[in-house]
């Protein structure tokens, strides 16, 4: 699959923002998760279910594989050939992309990987808004997107589908993984 990503954008000259980097970064990333969100919320209500959750997940999908040769990049690394260079890889993916957002705990294993959250911005949105027995986890196909770029072999237990709070469960997944070397 090619990297349909653009490139980086030139650094920004002008007056310094008085705002700390991690805050623009919080406020970039919250706007851009809100956008994803009003366009789920608006495109389930208009056209239904089936309708919204498999291009979301078809997109998210990619655009997580793009984030993730993008970070790839900006880190130097080529390929991922040991589970150290794969877990950093997912922590910083996480930091970056999602941060507070849904903060999740990942413990390691041999040959899995263990990923929970107990506050997930998109379950607590599609619950407020009564659209919770139909959404299907993006933030666990985001994962799958970057283990893919990554190229790991991958097995989500429980399978990624409609959330796993919104039907009284924990978000909980293990993911079996099979590093490509």
């Amino acid at each position: 699959m090619a990297d349909d990503a653009p490139p980086a954008p030139a650094p920004a000259s002008g007056p310094p923002s008085s705002l700390s980097a991690a805050q623009r970064e919080e406020l970039l990333r919250t706007g851009w998760m809100h956008h994803d969100y009003l366009w789920f919320k608006y495109t389930m209500k208009g056209q239904g279910p089936d309708e919204v959750n498999r291009p979301n997940g078809q997109i998210l999908f990619a655009m997580a594989r793009a984030e993730m040769m993008r970070l790839m990049r900006a880190l130097g690394v080529s390929r991922v050939t040991d589970a150290e260079t794969m877990h950093r890889l997912l922590r910083e993916a996480g930091d970056l992309y999602v941060g507070s957002l849904a903060p999740t705990r990942m413990e390691t294993g041999d040959g899995w990987i263990r990923l929970s959250t107990t506050s997930c911005f998109a379950q607590e949105g599609m619950k407020r808004d009564g659209l919770a027995e139909h959404y299907h986890c993006g933030p666990m196909t985001r994962v799958s997107g970057w283990l893919s770029a990554m190229k790991i072999t991958y097995e989500f237990e429980p399978g990624i589908g409609l959330c796993l709070p919104n039907q009284g469960k924990d978000c909980r997944y293990t993911v079996k993984v099979r590093l490509p070397f």
